[in-house]
Order: C-alpha cells, then structure tokens, then sequence
C-alpha cells in the first residue's frame, strides 16, 4: 500500500509539473494573443472615437458609436429602435462604449471608474469570456490581461507546489513518525 500510495504521488507530482511547464512555455503565445486581442477588439473602437471626437469636437453618442461598431464588429446586437439614446448599447455584449457607470460589465470593475468626467471621457471595454478588458480615456491606459514571463513563472511555481506538496506532507509524516 505504501509503494502504491508513494507512485500515486510521484505521478500527481509529475502530472502538475508538467502541466506547469507547459503554461510556462505557453507565455509567448498568451502575450501574444494578449496584443492582438487588443489590436483587433480594443484598439479601433478608440480610434473610432478619438476621430470622431477631433473631427466634431465631441463625443460620438451611442447611436454613432454603436452604428459603426454594428458595422465594423459585425455585432448586430444593440437595439437601434430604442428611441432613448443611452439604451441602445444595452443590447451589446462583447464590445461596449463606456459613457456611464451602468455600461460597465461587472460590479467589481467599478472601481476603475470612480472620479471619471463623463462629459469628457468614455472608456471602451470588451468581453474576453471571463473578464472585461478596458481602455480608459482619461489615463489614455489599457487594462487588460497582463500575462507576463512573471505570470508564466509564477503559475509554473505555483503548480509545481500543487504537485509536490502531498510528497513532502509524507516525507514530514515518515519523519516525525520514524522520531516516535
């Protein structure tokens, strides 16, 4: 039983190790992704409206946004015969004009927003399918994934305590166990 349980545990090591190495050697494909998810969702929705707002010296309103974006994104989601302006980005999902605390996707983002002009700053926020990338205006700043060489080698760490952590409770149990 115990040879069984010690070959059980090597093979959980392994498996965890191995799992981390490859998120590990995934990190050049994930910052990749990163950046052109950026170039392709993010970023011409903000020269979009940076156009807009130095060609009318304004900001465009939903309906302007969000008819270029049906257009642009292929995303005909929105309800363009709402006659309320501010509700026709409602029906938006993955691309969003941020022009109030209402379009922001989840509670937990709110934060970010605090303190914004809404007269003079937007932000464009899109949906990765488990978290919302933003741009923000007034920083001129991207907040999205992040992923690092630092994330790639913290998850490759943290994985590898996951696998060996079982292997050093039973070599401190065989210790302790053995001084008795």
């Amino acid at each position: 039983m115990r040879i069984f349980l010690k070959v059980l545990m090597i093979i959980w090591a392994t498996i965890w190790i191995i799992i981390g190495f490859g998120v590990y050697l995934d990190t050049p494909e994930q910052i990749e992704s990163d950046n052109i998810f950026f170039e392709k969702e993010i970023k011409p929705s903000v020269d979009f409206v940076e156009n807009f707002k130095s060609n009318n010296n304004r900001l465009p309103n939903y309906r302007e946004f969000y008819t270029w974006a049906n257009n642009y994104y292929n995303d005909y989601s929105g309800n363009f015969s709402e006659n309320q302006d501010s509700l026709i980005g409602e029906g938006f999902f993955l691309h969003k004009y941020i022009r109030r605390e209402k379009d922001v996707y989840e509670e937990k983002d709110l934060p970010n927003f605090k303190d914004v002009d809404w007269a003079t700053d937007y932000a464009i926020g899109a949906w990765r399918g488990d978290w919302a990338e933003y741009y923000y205006s007034w920083g001129k700043e991207y907040d999205g994934n992040n992923y690092s060489w630092h994330s790639g080698l913290f998850a490759l760490i943290a994985m590898a305590i996951v696998g060996i952590l079982p292997l050093l409770v039973w070599w401190c149990y065989n210790r302790i166990k053995k001084k008795k």
